[in-house]
């Protein structure tokens, strides 16, 4: 059965939230939740619902295994590792026999697997909560309802963010749902609603024919701002899907974590890194950076460390060679830093240089996440340097950025600068702002539903990992 945005945004949503308003008891809406959250995996597939099933019961049995042997590594070791090879079956195999085709000139054949809903994102929801269980830091869950709501809930199942049970645990059953959370929840969903809709699919119907048409010749004005659609794309796309999970969390009594804090105006790669995807970050470092000893056993195990991390964090957004060599670049970026950070002439730099550079280098990096191959990446550096050795551009700027587009990407930028602090909190001081806010915001969710409605359905682009 196909997903579909249109019938999630006006049936099964407003149902969802109707009925969990009507149910006062945290035990009876988790129920309620947790039948939602299953009929979401049943939605994209009915093979993803069984694999839910079958990995949160496999889990569940681990952290209860865990819990009443304490200090038993092999039993973590083993649920870790049974995670990690699900993980790889499911997302790697074929990748991986074709390697060994190519290097040793095999034939293996190809195994026709189904991928998961979230896969990516729900391995590592229950890598963290075994491990969490072992340390003492989470309790091994009594109740299966509780366990399968924390690992499935739909609001962040696609695409995270990648919750600890530290964060949602005492929620579960302790939480309280407000007319005030209710509304700062819809105004956090509709802001993202609106990110997704007019502005990361308005930009993305333009990167799609840019990077469609690299090898027919497009021209460097074209690469570059082809490039700078999808940085812009890809942010509002997944900090809007973000946006979308945190004010439904609210709405229902959760408090989800942010997962971006203005990561374009970063000063360098690693500063980058902490404010994009901020939990799955923190989740590479709190177990794997750390765990393999970190920055602890000097410059040389550092760098290994953040090799490890860096190949791990390519690996995990999908199994191609350009997200490994996307990992392979950050790592290597993020490796010279650490080498160069203490030094006195590069604390000398003027922040404008350094934000230059690094936003500079995250447009290399996603032409390396977008383009399919390193033949493509290749020809698209050349375009951007005006070396392809194309003759005649046959897609050039004029016949690929339309007003909408234009629009679309003045919009992004403008709404990505810097809030200035004496902006803050202005609606709560001025019920004038507080109105006009929420007035902007309705006017936001009509034109959204219009575009949404009359256009083709663009998934989120993080749903694929």
């Amino acid at each position: 059965m196909q997903f579909n945005s249109n019938t999630f945004i006006f049936f099964f949503l407003p149902m969802v939230l109707l009925v969990h308003a009507l149910l006062k008891q945290n035990r009876s809406r988790n129920v309620w939740l947790l039948i939602v959250s299953l009929l979401f995996f049943s939605w994209g597939s009915v093979e993803s619902l069984v694999f839910l099933g079958i990995y949160g019961a496999v889990n569940y049995t681990a952290a209860r295994l865990i819990a009443a042997r304490p200090g038993q590594k092999w039993l973590l070791a083993l649920a870790v590792i049974v995670d990690v090879a699900v993980l790889f079956v499911f997302k790697y195999l074929n990748f991986s026999l074709n390697i060994v085709d190519r290097l040793l000139g095999t034939s293996f054949p190809t195994v026709q697997l189904f991928q998961p809903m979230g896969i990516s994102f729900i391995t590592f929801t229950a890598i963290a909560y075994v491990v969490d269980v072992y340390k003492g830091i989470a309790p091994a869950m009594s109740s299966p309802i509780d366990f399968f709501l924390y690992l499935s809930l739909f609001i962040k199942a696609g695409q995270g963010p990648i919750i600890r049970y530290e964060k949602i645990g005492p929620e579960l059953n302790d939480r309280v749902c407000t007319k005030a959370d209710f509304l700062a929840g819809a105004q956090r969903f509709v802001a993202g609603f609106g990110k997704k809709v007019l502005i990361a699919d308005t930009l993305g119907r333009t990167v799609d024919m840019v990077f469609a048409n690299v090898y027919n010749g497009i021209s460097p004005a074209t690469a570059w701002l082809g490039i700078l659609f999808y940085t812009f794309q890809i942010y509002y796309d997944f900090s809007g899907y973000t946006d979308m999970a945190i004010g439904l969390g609210r709405i229902l009594g959760f408090t989800l974590p942010e997962n971006f804090d203005d990561p374009y105006w970063s000063k360098s790669v690693s500063e980058f890194w902490n404010r994009w995807h901020i939990t799955l970050g923190k989740w590479f470092k709190d177990y794997i950076y750390i765990p393999l000893g970190g920055n602890r056993k000097g410059k040389l195990r550092q760098i290994f460390n953040l090799g490890v991390v860096w190949m791990t964090t390519g690996i995990w957004h999908g199994a191609a060679v350009h997200y490994i060599l996307w990992g392979i670049y950050y790592g290597a970026l993020v490796i010279l830093e650490k080498q160069i950070m203490d030094k006195n002439w590069y604390k000398r730099i003027p922040d404008a240089v350094k934000w230059a550079a690094t936003f500079l280098a995250t447009i290399f990096g996603w032409i390396i996440f977008r383009a399919e191959s390193l033949g493509k990446i290749i020809v698209y550096l050349k375009a951007m340097l005006g070396t392809a050795g194309f003759s005649v551009y046959m897609y050039d700027f004029a016949y690929l950025f339309d007003a909408p587009g234009l629009i679309a990407f003045a919009a992004a930028v403008l709404l990505a600068l810097p809030r200035p602090k004496v902006l803050q909190g202005i609606t709560e001081r001025s019920n004038g702002a507080y109105l006009v806010l929420n007035l902007a915001l309705v006017l936001v969710f009509a034109v959204s539903v219009v575009f949404m409605v009359n256009s083709t359905y663009n998934s989120f682009i993080y749903f694929q990992f």
